[in-house]
């Protein structure tokens, strides 16, 4: 039976698979699960099957395959893959090919076929090559196959299992020990709105974060580890939550990817205007639909990068655990004083749901950490705690308002407790309004349960600078204020209030001053030169909005005489330098223009002795020979990505060598390499048609073998121009 695509629910749900079809398949589309839908195509990871593994490669490929296998097969590809497949079908047959290889190459297709991930960089190929190393010898046999163009080696099933004749499914038949305890109900009512509560304020701390601080995003979209980090710092929290509360605000529409930043949309400010029970509302139902478990991750966040599961199947399945534990004893009892059978221990949650659901939280190695890590996100948001299924967790299991369960939590507080050591302490969650206050006066400390501001000189400077005045400081601050304004902090404002503002700073450009106070206030009365935007600092001193070039070119034209200084006083000199043409051999015309001729000797004067020319000593051949071997046969070019590449892996050759192999790969020039196998054994190669492959290699056409060869840049000794 093989399962393909998007499964109906309906078809399902008809032949009675309700909870099945609640499990496996996406609430919206009804597709099955991306990790399920690959199960089936690679059956307990063993690898893919050797008709479809193999279906791609060319005739000749196969053809090179039939003959390493022993096989007599046709012409046609259909009839030469049909025998391949037939004979990795076949156990002994797979054994005795890998018993021929040598004994290197029989460790390398254990180790694939027990699951470890083996590489192989180097290019080969079987038709035109032959083999050395153990993976070579491993490829031209058929047995394992490289992974397109990656460097990574595949084993098709059939091959694996032949090589593992001990290879039994990994199955722990004994169901993990889950161990429950007696927890009243009203705790777990408590702590899950404490959590509730506690995850609203991370999500309006970040996204108020945000709004004010840039975000920046990566090319690829989603959110880097740096940028993470900062987010970290900023709201006091891990990085698993700043994950879980980033996926969970951005499928909520509070939270834009947008101009290469992330930032609050339009629709945040009306969900911070709304009760904490609405905003949790809001973030608890985009947080069961997610498709991933953010919490799982890296320190990166991508929304648009595919998960290894699919998060809806995994958290209903957590969910289903957390409801059976709160209905131990029935349904949910009334009155604070029952208890319910509550799950104990949170590590034997993931033990027990990756057993019983064993693909939905991903590959085996890291199912068990993805299953707690979604086990912690319901209790970061109020719908698991104690170990029981909350009210929230039940409205989400039913597909029932979450509001309607959130009626328990606290609405927001829009009054604070201002006290004597300079502190507003607001307890529970801080209305919009409040929070907006106490930042723009105060700068916060602590966000949780409670959260702190704390008042400090440059707090109050900062809401004074923002347009506030001391009254209305003081008049907001008693309004929100339990208890009065204490006398510490209505002094802190007067203090800081009487000194806001003695000192301004104004822009200027450029500054006119002169011991005629009458000349300056006839010169800032001129209407021609209102564009400067003169305005009297003091009696000698006036400033102008522009540069003190365009100043002096103004006052000049309106009739004045003023000069420039330099910035200690010094007058500064206009004095234009003649401009020149260059330099040419005019001795004859120069001589002309002052009066002297060159036509002919006069007279009177008395020629200078004739000399016989003085023969030159000959040059040094020493000399000739280091300057000919200093000259350059051609320039290169200046040092760009491909030589800072080059360099940086090529850890054998010289600055002067990697530049001349960077020249030749930009300009698709022959150069000759000393070079290194993997065996020890050194050659000196002439390659051509050079292509930098991966960053570490180089894929070029070598005379020595007349093929395409890969190399390595860390075994390449040395490196210079080809002699043709």
């Amino acid at each position: 039976m093989t399962v393909a695509g998007a499964v109906s629910a309906a078809r399902l749900r008809a032949l009675g698979a309700d909870e099945l079809a609640d499990l496996l398949l996406d609430p919206e589309s009804g597709s099955l699960s991306p990790t399920l839908a690959g199960a089936w195509a690679r059956p307990l990871g063993l690898g893919t099957p050797a008709a479809e593994l193999d279906a791609g490669r060319s005739a000749e490929d196969l053809k090179a395959m039939a003959r390493a296998a022993g096989l007599k097969v046709g012409t046609r590809k259909a009839e030469v893959l049909a025998g391949v497949v037939a004979a990795f079908s076949d156990p002994e047959k797979v054994r005795a090919v890998a018993a021929g290889l040598p004994k290197q190459t029989q460790e390398v297709l254990r180790r694939i076929a027990e699951g470890e991930e083996v590489h192989e960089y180097g290019y080969f190929s079987a038709r035109y090559s032959t083999p050395r190393s153990a993976v070579e010898h491993a490829i031209a046999a058929g047995l394992v196959v490289r992974a397109d163009w990656d460097s990574g080696l595949r084993m098709c099933a059939e091959v694996a299992l032949a090589l593992r004749p001990d290879y039994t499914a990994p199955f722990d038949y004994a169901e993990p020990v889950l161990a429950r305890t007696e927890v009243a109900v009203q705790t777990v009512a408590d702590s899950g709105l404490a959590a509730a509560g506690g995850f609203v304020r991370l999500a309006a701390a970040l996204l108020d974060h945000c709004g004010r601080t840039k975000v920046a995003t990566l090319k690829a979209g989603g959110i880097g580890t740096r940028e993470i980090a900062k987010l970290v710092k900023a709201v006091r929290c891990t990085d698993a939550e700043v994950r879980l509360t980033l996926a969970v605000t951005h499928a909520a529409g509070l939270l834009a990817l947008d101009g290469g930043q992330a930032a609050p949309t339009g629709a945040y400010d009306q969900w911070l205007a709304a009760d904490p029970a609405d905003r949790h509302a809001a973030l608890a139902a985009a947080w069961w639909t997610l498709p991933t478990v953010p919490a799982a991750g890296d320190s990166a966040w991508n929304p648009a990068e595919p998960d290894v599961t699919s998060g809806y199947p995994l958290r209903r399945a957590m969910m289903t655990l957390a409801t059976d534990a709160a209905a131990a004893e029935g349904a949910l009892p009334d009155g604070t004083t029952q208890t319910i059978a509550a799950i104990a221990d949170d590590a034997a949650v993931a033990a027990t749901v990756t057993w019983r659901f064993p693909l939905l939280a991903g590959p085996p190695a890291s199912a068990t950490t993805r299953a707690a890590a979604c086990w912690r996100e319901a209790q970061l948001l109020g719908a698991v705690a104690a170990g029981a299924a909350t009210d929230l967790g039940l409205a989400l299991m039913s597909g029932a308002d979450p509001a309607a369960a959130l009626c328990g939590l606290e609405s927001a507080r829009g009054t604070a407790r201002l006290q004597a050591d300079l502190t507003a302490v607001v307890a529970g969650t801080p209305s919009a309004a409040l929070s907006e206050l106490l930042d723009s006066c105060a700068d916060l400390e602590t966000r949780g349960a409670a959260s702190i501001w704390r008042f400090s000189p440059a707090s109050i400077r900062r809401a004074l600078d923002a347009g506030g005045s001391e009254q209305s400081l003081r008049e907001q601050l008693a309004a929100v204020a339990d208890g009065g304004l204490p006398q510490p902090l209505d002094y802190l404002i007067g203090d800081v209030a009487r000194r806001h503002g003695t000192v301004r700073a104004q822009p200027v450009a450029c500054c006119l001053r002169s011991d005629d106070t009458a000349l300056l206030a006839e010169i800032a009365a001129e209407r021609r030169l209102r564009t400067l935007g003169l305005r009297l600092l003091a009696p000698t001193v006036l400033a102008s909005d522009q540069s003190v070039e365009q100043t002096l070119n103004a006052l000049r034209a309106a009739g004045y005489a003023p000069v420039a200084e330099t910035a200690d006083g010094v007058t500064v000199l206009e004095h234009a330098e003649p401009r020149r043409a260059p330099t040419k051999n005019t001795t004859a015309r120069t001589a002309k223009v002052v009066g002297i001729s060159d036509a002919r000797p006069s007279r009177t004067s008395v020629p200078a002795p004739r000399r016989a020319p003085v023969p030159s000593a000959p040059a040094e051949p020493t000399l000739i020979a280091r300057k000919l071997l200093a000259t350059p046969d051609f320039v290169l070019a200046a040092p760009g990505p491909t030589f800072r590449t080059i360099s940086s892996h090529a850890r054998n050759l010289t600055a002067a060598e990697a530049r001349i192999l960077a020249h030749a790969v930009d300009s698709r020039l022959p150069v000759t390499i000393d070079y290194v196998n993997r065996q020890g054994g050194a050659s000196s190669r002439t390659i051509e048609n050079i292509q930098l492959a991966g960053g570490s290699a180089l894929l070029a056409w070598c005379r020595l073998r007349e093929a395409e060869r890969w190399f390595n840049l860390d075994r390449i000794l040395a490196a210079e121009p080809a002699n043709d």
